[in-house]
């Protein structure tokens, strides 16, 4: 409960105008909560197999031009609220809030790093926004080895 009240807090604390570059169509159209479900299709290798093969959670994104401290390329910031620990892995976070960070593959394409400052466990989501959706495939890699994969999707 703590954690989903510290997640909603962050958010609330990045509002502001949306962004106006080039990409700000698709930074505004990232910006506000998704619903998470994740489907397993490899698990990690050499790990105790967790059991669960769905995850699910949710995520929220404002555009680049709420973050103080700017990366390049980067479009959209949030965070997320996404129990991977059922999948046999956690990425590391430094606080009870777990970052994500949106770069742009093209007009409607994303790449989401989940807990981007952590060295050793790597979440990646690349996928399709359409809508009020994104799909795509999802992959985690573990102190820089081959790691799990699967599909995700985010919807309102």
């Amino acid at each position: 409960m703590v954690r989903a009240t510290v997640f909603w807090i962050a958010l609330a604390a990045c509002g502001a105008p949306a962004a106006t570059t080039a990409t700000g169509g698709l930074a505004e159209r990232l910006q506000g909560t998704w619903k998470a479900r994740l489907h397993v299709d490899q698990p990690l290798p050499f790990r105790d197999r967790g059991s669960a093969r769905d995850l699910s959670g949710s995520v929220a994104f404002v555009p680049s031009t709420h973050r103080r401290v700017a990366a390049a390329g980067v479009l959209a910031y949030g965070a997320y609220d996404i129990d991977f620990t059922p999948a046999g892995f956690s990425p590391a976070s430094t606080g009870e809030t777990h970052d994500a960070v949106v770069k742009s593959l093209g007009v409607d394409s994303v790449e989401i790093h989940l807990d981007p400052g952590d060295e050793e466990t790597s979440v990646i989501l690349r996928g399709l926004v359409s809508g009020d959706s994104i799909v795509g495939t999802w992959r985690v890699a573990v102190n820089r080895a081959a790691g799990g994969t699967g599909r995700f999707t985010l919807s309102r």
